[in-house]
């Protein structure tokens, strides 16, 4: 048996998972709280905050709208050269 808290639910039309903001919260690595103010602030991390849809009450993120943001969000940091 499948716990429904970690299952996306299926968009009906799209046919895409739909994630939880728990769950969202996981895949970008931070808390669902931070995630809830995100909704609110609509920024994250100092950028905006990812896309998300409702569902009559219920909050959902599109996983490719997630993949797409943490893509955007990266920085690279790479260390610097010494010159002699």
């Amino acid at each position: 048996m499948t716990d429904a808290s970690s299952t996306p639910a299926a968009h009906p039309i799209e046919g895409e998972p739909l994630l939880t903001t728990r769950q969202a919260a996981s895949v970008i690595s931070t808390t669902e709280g931070a995630l809830r103010m995100s909704r609110v602030r609509r920024r994250l991390f100092g950028r905006e905050a990812p896309p998300w849809v409702r569902i009559g009450r219920a909050v959902r993120y599109r996983r490719r709208d997630l993949d797409q943001w943490l893509a955007n969000a990266i920085e690279e940091h790479r260390p610097s050269q010494k010159r002699a």
